[in-house]
């Protein structure tokens, strides 16, 4: 199964982000960009969007290979502010791949700055 180029994009592009407001922190920046796909599920989920699972099969295989379930503790609004830099907006809206089921993920252009923080404020999605 091939990876769409915008999914790798996308992701890659979060994860730089996310890398670059930890950047004074110590630690492992690489197992908390392991999180990003569970994130992304659980947006999905919350919006309805994603297979019934979806989020406990992602977290169930990151548990599997000694992998973090939780994103890092960093400030919501330093996440958002740096994802508000990227050059791969769209008209000025951030765009976000989602995935609906393992191998089939979409571009969504319309989440909200607030659905963004209470995704990133809550422990378990």
């Amino acid at each position: 199964m091939a990876i769409k180029r915008h999914t790798v994009i996308v992701e890659g592009t979060l994860a730089f982000r996310m890398q670059r407001v930890a950047a004074a922190r110590a630690g492992d920046h690489g197992r908390d960009v392991a999180t990003l796909p569970l994130l992304a599920a659980r947006l999905a989920e919350r919006r309805g969007l994603a297979a019934k699972g979806l989020v406990t099969r992602l977290s169930s295989c990151l548990l599997a290979i000694g992998l973090p379930t939780e994103p890092p503790d960093y400030p919501a609004h330093a996440v958002l502010a740096a994802m508000r830099t990227d050059k791969k907006r769209l008209g000025g809206r951030l765009r976000l791949v989602l995935p609906l089921d393992l191998g089939d993920v979409r571009v969504f252009d319309d989440v909200s700055d607030a659905e963004l923080v209470a995704l990133l404020t809550s422990s378990s999605g």
